[in-house]
Protein backbone atom coordinates (compact mmCIF):
# COMPACT_ATOMS: atom_id res chain seq x y z
CA UNK A 1 0.00 0.00 0.00
CA UNK A 2 0.91 3.54 -0.62
CA UNK A 3 2.41 5.79 1.94
CA UNK A 4 -0.02 8.36 1.33
CA UNK A 5 -2.82 5.81 1.41
CA UNK A 6 -4.86 4.93 4.57
CA UNK A 7 -4.63 0.90 5.61
CA UNK A 8 -7.74 -0.24 4.66
CA UNK A 9 -10.36 -1.62 6.95
CA UNK A 10 -9.47 -5.30 6.07
CA UNK A 11 -5.41 -4.91 6.70
CA UNK A 12 -6.89 -3.27 10.39
CA UNK A 13 -9.03 -6.12 10.90
CA UNK A 14 -12.37 -5.49 10.27
CA UNK A 15 -14.64 -8.41 10.16
CA UNK A 16 -17.09 -7.66 7.32
CA UNK A 17 -16.25 -4.77 5.04
CA UNK A 18 -18.41 -3.12 2.58
CA UNK A 19 -16.23 -1.24 -0.26
CA UNK A 20 -18.13 1.20 -2.41
CA UNK A 21 -16.71 1.12 -6.40
CA UNK A 22 -18.47 4.32 -6.89
CA UNK A 23 -17.77 8.15 -6.34
CA UNK A 24 -13.70 8.04 -6.42
CA UNK A 25 -13.23 4.77 -8.45
CA UNK A 26 -14.91 4.54 -12.22
CA UNK A 27 -17.82 2.63 -11.30
CA UNK A 28 -21.58 3.03 -11.65
CA UNK A 29 -23.79 4.25 -8.32
CA UNK A 30 -24.54 1.29 -6.14
CA UNK A 31 -21.80 -0.82 -7.24
CA UNK A 32 -19.80 -1.98 -4.04
CA UNK A 33 -18.02 -5.52 -2.67
CA UNK A 34 -18.43 -7.31 0.59
CA UNK A 35 -15.14 -8.66 1.66
CA UNK A 36 -15.44 -11.20 4.51
CA UNK A 37 -12.51 -10.76 7.03
CA UNK A 38 -11.18 -13.58 9.42
CA UNK A 39 -13.09 -16.59 11.45
CA UNK A 40 -15.34 -14.71 13.09
CA UNK A 41 -17.69 -14.38 10.63
CA UNK A 42 -19.85 -17.02 8.96
CA UNK A 43 -20.02 -17.45 5.76
CA UNK A 44 -22.80 -19.65 5.33
CA UNK A 45 -24.95 -17.49 6.90
CA UNK A 46 -23.70 -14.30 4.87
CA UNK A 47 -24.59 -16.58 1.86
CA UNK A 48 -28.02 -17.54 3.40
CA UNK A 49 -28.93 -13.73 3.94
CA UNK A 50 -27.98 -12.96 0.48
CA UNK A 51 -30.42 -16.10 -1.08
CA UNK A 52 -33.11 -14.19 0.96
CA UNK A 53 -32.26 -10.77 0.20
CA UNK A 54 -30.72 -10.67 -3.39
CA UNK A 55 -32.19 -10.53 -6.46
CA UNK A 56 -32.72 -12.71 -9.13
CA UNK A 57 -32.43 -10.41 -12.00
CA UNK A 58 -29.07 -8.48 -10.99
CA UNK A 59 -28.21 -5.86 -13.44
CA UNK A 60 -25.22 -7.04 -15.85
CA UNK A 61 -24.11 -3.04 -16.72
CA UNK A 62 -23.68 -3.12 -13.06
CA UNK A 63 -21.83 -5.80 -12.59
CA UNK A 64 -19.66 -5.44 -15.64
CA UNK A 65 -18.89 -1.84 -14.37
CA UNK A 66 -17.44 -3.83 -11.41
CA UNK A 67 -15.52 -6.02 -13.96
CA UNK A 68 -14.01 -2.87 -15.58
CA UNK A 69 -13.07 -0.70 -12.58
CA UNK A 70 -11.53 -4.07 -10.54
CA UNK A 71 -9.51 -5.04 -14.00
CA UNK A 72 -8.45 -1.14 -14.59
CA UNK A 73 -6.94 -1.40 -11.46
CA UNK A 74 -5.37 -4.89 -11.06
CA UNK A 75 -3.08 -3.13 -14.53
CA UNK A 76 -2.82 0.59 -13.57
CA UNK A 77 -3.70 1.51 -10.01
CA UNK A 78 -0.35 2.92 -9.04
CA UNK A 79 -0.06 5.34 -11.71
CA UNK A 80 -3.76 6.82 -11.31
CA UNK A 81 -3.43 6.99 -7.25
CA UNK A 82 0.12 8.39 -8.15
CA UNK A 83 -0.99 11.08 -10.58
CA UNK A 84 -4.42 11.60 -8.00
CA UNK A 85 -2.25 12.29 -5.31
CA UNK A 86 0.05 14.75 -7.01
CA UNK A 87 -3.16 16.78 -8.17
CA UNK A 88 -4.59 16.79 -5.33
CA UNK A 89 -1.45 18.24 -3.73
CA UNK A 90 -1.18 20.67 -6.09
CA UNK A 91 -4.99 21.69 -5.63
CA UNK A 92 -4.60 21.91 -1.78
CA UNK A 93 -2.25 24.55 -2.63
CA UNK A 94 -3.71 26.68 -4.99
CA UNK A 95 -6.90 26.82 -2.69
CA UNK A 96 -4.91 28.00 0.23
CA UNK A 97 -4.73 31.62 -0.83
CA UNK A 98 -8.92 31.97 -0.94
CA UNK A 99 -9.35 34.03 1.85
CA UNK A 100 -13.09 33.60 2.39
CA UNK A 101 -13.70 30.24 1.14
CA UNK A 102 -12.70 27.60 4.00
CA UNK A 103 -11.05 24.25 2.80
CA UNK A 104 -11.86 21.36 4.72
CA UNK A 105 -9.78 18.17 3.13
CA UNK A 106 -7.47 16.67 5.80
CA UNK A 107 -5.13 17.30 3.25
CA UNK A 108 -2.53 18.16 5.34
CA UNK A 109 0.65 17.40 6.56
CA UNK A 110 0.68 14.22 8.93
CA UNK A 111 2.68 13.28 11.27
CA UNK A 112 3.70 9.51 12.53
CA UNK A 113 3.58 8.36 15.89
CA UNK A 114 7.52 8.59 16.05
CA UNK A 115 7.26 12.52 15.09
CA UNK A 116 8.25 11.89 11.77
CA UNK A 117 6.59 13.37 8.51
CA UNK A 118 4.39 10.69 7.41
CA UNK A 119 3.08 12.55 4.05
CA UNK A 120 -0.22 14.01 3.90
CA UNK A 121 -3.50 13.37 5.17
CA UNK A 122 -5.13 10.42 3.07
CA UNK A 123 -9.22 12.20 2.41
CA UNK A 124 -8.04 13.22 -0.87
CA UNK A 125 -11.64 12.41 -3.04
CA UNK A 126 -13.55 14.77 -0.68
CA UNK A 127 -13.04 18.20 -0.72
CA UNK A 128 -15.45 20.82 1.45
CA UNK A 129 -15.67 24.60 0.84
CA UNK A 130 -17.27 26.64 3.31
CA UNK A 131 -17.61 30.17 2.61
CA UNK A 132 -18.37 33.36 5.07
CA UNK A 133 -21.88 33.25 5.48
CA UNK A 134 -21.67 37.15 5.54
CA UNK A 135 -20.64 37.22 1.98
CA UNK A 136 -22.18 34.02 0.52
CA UNK A 137 -24.45 30.99 1.60
CA UNK A 138 -23.26 27.40 0.54
CA UNK A 139 -26.54 26.96 -1.41
CA UNK A 140 -25.41 30.16 -3.52
CA UNK A 141 -21.89 28.94 -3.93
CA UNK A 142 -23.11 25.26 -5.16
CA UNK A 143 -25.41 27.38 -7.76
CA UNK A 144 -22.85 29.40 -9.00
CA UNK A 145 -20.10 26.73 -9.26
CA UNK A 146 -23.20 24.88 -11.32
CA UNK A 147 -24.35 27.64 -13.37
CA UNK A 148 -21.64 30.07 -14.11
CA UNK A 149 -18.68 27.03 -14.55
CA UNK A 150 -20.58 23.66 -15.13
CA UNK A 151 -19.08 21.92 -12.28
CA UNK A 152 -21.53 20.23 -10.13
CA UNK A 153 -21.00 19.47 -6.13
CA UNK A 154 -21.57 16.29 -4.83
CA UNK A 155 -24.16 17.73 -1.78
CA UNK A 156 -24.92 21.25 -0.64
CA UNK A 157 -26.14 21.89 2.98
CA UNK A 158 -26.48 24.94 5.48
CA UNK A 159 -23.16 25.46 5.65
CA UNK A 160 -21.02 23.29 3.17
CA UNK A 161 -20.44 22.88 0.16
CA UNK A 162 -18.98 18.97 -0.65
CA UNK A 163 -16.73 18.03 -3.59
CA UNK A 164 -16.30 14.56 -5.06
CA UNK A 165 -12.98 14.08 -6.77
CA UNK A 166 -11.87 11.14 -8.54
CA UNK A 167 -8.82 9.09 -10.11
CA UNK A 168 -10.44 9.79 -13.43
CA UNK A 169 -10.24 14.16 -12.97
CA UNK A 170 -7.76 15.70 -15.28
CA UNK A 171 -5.57 18.13 -14.59
CA UNK A 172 -7.48 20.71 -16.52
CA UNK A 173 -10.57 19.50 -14.30
CA UNK A 174 -8.28 20.81 -11.20
CA UNK A 175 -7.41 24.12 -13.03
CA UNK A 176 -10.52 24.86 -13.88
CA UNK A 177 -12.08 24.00 -10.06
CA UNK A 178 -9.20 26.05 -8.81
CA UNK A 179 -9.99 29.19 -11.43
CA UNK A 180 -13.33 29.25 -10.58
CA UNK A 181 -13.38 29.47 -6.84
CA UNK A 182 -11.00 31.80 -6.58
CA UNK A 183 -12.85 34.25 -8.92
CA UNK A 184 -16.11 33.84 -6.89
CA UNK A 185 -13.43 34.73 -3.84
CA UNK A 186 -12.78 37.49 -5.11
CA UNK A 187 -16.11 38.68 -6.24
CA UNK A 188 -17.47 38.10 -2.50
CA UNK A 189 -16.31 41.20 -0.91
CA UNK A 190 -18.68 42.78 -3.64
CA UNK A 191 -21.43 41.66 -2.57
CA UNK A 192 -23.22 43.59 0.35
CA UNK A 193 -25.74 40.67 2.23
CA UNK A 194 -26.12 39.58 5.06
CA UNK A 195 -27.12 35.64 5.32
CA UNK A 196 -28.67 33.74 8.05
CA UNK A 197 -27.42 30.66 8.63
CA UNK A 198 -28.88 26.95 10.38
CA UNK A 199 -27.53 27.19 14.08
CA UNK A 200 -25.93 24.25 15.59
CA UNK A 201 -28.19 22.86 18.83
CA UNK A 202 -26.30 22.31 22.03
CA UNK A 203 -27.72 19.20 23.88
CA UNK A 204 -29.56 21.10 25.95
CA UNK A 205 -31.85 22.34 23.36
CA UNK A 206 -32.45 19.08 21.54
CA UNK A 207 -36.30 18.18 22.05
CA UNK A 208 -38.07 16.83 24.41
CA UNK A 209 -38.97 13.34 24.29
CA UNK A 210 -42.52 12.90 25.61
CA UNK A 211 -42.93 9.19 24.19
CA UNK A 212 -40.84 6.78 22.72
CA UNK A 213 -40.82 6.57 18.73
CA UNK A 214 -43.02 3.27 19.45
CA UNK A 215 -45.40 5.05 21.47
CA UNK A 216 -45.77 8.22 19.11
CA UNK A 217 -45.99 5.19 16.12
CA UNK A 218 -49.15 3.98 17.36
CA UNK A 219 -51.00 7.02 17.91
CA UNK A 220 -53.18 9.50 15.67
CA UNK A 221 -52.04 12.14 14.00
CA UNK A 222 -52.79 15.59 12.35
CA UNK A 223 -51.29 17.95 9.81
CA UNK A 224 -50.99 21.58 11.76
CA UNK A 225 -49.86 24.64 10.68
CA UNK A 226 -45.98 25.32 12.09
CA UNK A 227 -47.04 27.91 14.07
CA UNK A 228 -49.89 25.93 15.31
CA UNK A 229 -47.80 23.50 15.80
CA UNK A 230 -45.39 24.76 18.37
CA UNK A 231 -45.99 22.85 22.21
CA UNK A 232 -47.23 20.04 20.56
CA UNK A 233 -45.88 16.89 20.29
CA UNK A 234 -44.53 15.33 16.58
CA UNK A 235 -45.80 12.28 15.36
CA UNK A 236 -43.61 12.22 11.64
CA UNK A 237 -39.77 12.01 11.49
CA UNK A 238 -38.58 15.63 10.09
CA UNK A 239 -34.65 16.05 8.41
CA UNK A 240 -33.22 18.08 6.41
CA UNK A 241 -31.31 16.12 3.37
CA UNK A 242 -28.62 17.03 2.84
CA UNK A 243 -27.20 15.75 4.70
CA UNK A 244 -30.15 14.05 5.92
CA UNK A 245 -29.59 14.86 9.57
CA UNK A 246 -33.45 14.53 12.14
CA UNK A 247 -34.37 17.26 13.48
CA UNK A 248 -37.36 15.83 14.90
CA UNK A 249 -38.15 12.22 15.39
CA UNK A 250 -41.65 11.10 16.50
CA UNK A 251 -42.21 11.57 20.47
CA UNK A 252 -40.78 14.88 20.43
CA UNK A 253 -42.00 18.23 21.30
CA UNK A 254 -41.83 20.62 19.00
CA UNK A 255 -40.18 23.97 20.10
CA UNK A 256 -40.46 27.65 18.47
CA UNK A 257 -36.29 27.34 17.82
CA UNK A 258 -36.83 23.96 15.97
CA UNK A 259 -39.55 25.91 13.67
CA UNK A 260 -37.48 28.98 13.08
CA UNK A 261 -34.10 26.33 12.07
CA UNK A 262 -37.03 24.76 9.63
CA UNK A 263 -37.98 28.09 7.68
CA UNK A 264 -33.58 28.66 7.73
CA UNK A 265 -33.69 25.52 6.29
CA UNK A 266 -36.30 26.65 3.49
CA UNK A 267 -35.00 29.75 2.80
CA UNK A 268 -31.35 28.85 1.98
CA UNK A 269 -33.16 25.78 -0.37
CA UNK A 270 -32.52 23.09 1.30
CA UNK A 271 -35.15 20.17 0.75
CA UNK A 272 -36.77 18.94 3.85
CA UNK A 273 -38.82 15.53 4.21
CA UNK A 274 -41.43 15.34 6.55
CA UNK A 275 -43.51 18.84 6.20
CA UNK A 276 -46.11 19.73 3.89
CA UNK A 277 -45.96 22.52 1.97
CA UNK A 278 -48.47 25.32 2.21
CA UNK A 279 -48.86 28.37 -0.06
CA UNK A 280 -45.53 28.29 -1.51
CA UNK A 281 -43.79 30.53 0.65
CA UNK A 282 -40.85 29.18 2.64
CA UNK A 283 -42.55 29.67 6.29
CA UNK A 284 -45.38 28.30 5.39
CA UNK A 285 -45.80 24.46 5.97
CA UNK A 286 -47.31 21.86 8.18
CA UNK A 287 -45.41 19.33 10.51
CA UNK A 288 -47.41 16.07 11.39
CA UNK A 289 -48.73 15.69 15.29
CA UNK A 290 -49.92 13.51 17.23
CA UNK A 291 -53.73 14.45 18.17
CA UNK A 292 -54.65 16.25 21.46
CA UNK A 293 -58.27 14.24 21.32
Amino acid sequence: MADYLPENAVDAGADIVIHSLHKTLPSPTQTALLHVNGGRVRIRQIERYFSIFQTTSPSYVLMAGIDECICMLQKSKERFFIDFYEMRKKLHASLERLKHIRIVDAFAPLALPSGKPGGYAPEMGKLLLIPEQEYMTARELHDALRVQYHLQSEMVTTAYVLLILTIMDTEEGYRRLSDALHEIDNNMEKIDNTKKCLRKRSKSELPEAVYTIAEADTMEGEWISSEDAIGRISQGIVAVYPPGRPLLVPGERITEQLIEELKDCRRSGCEIHGIALWGGEPDLFRLLCICDR
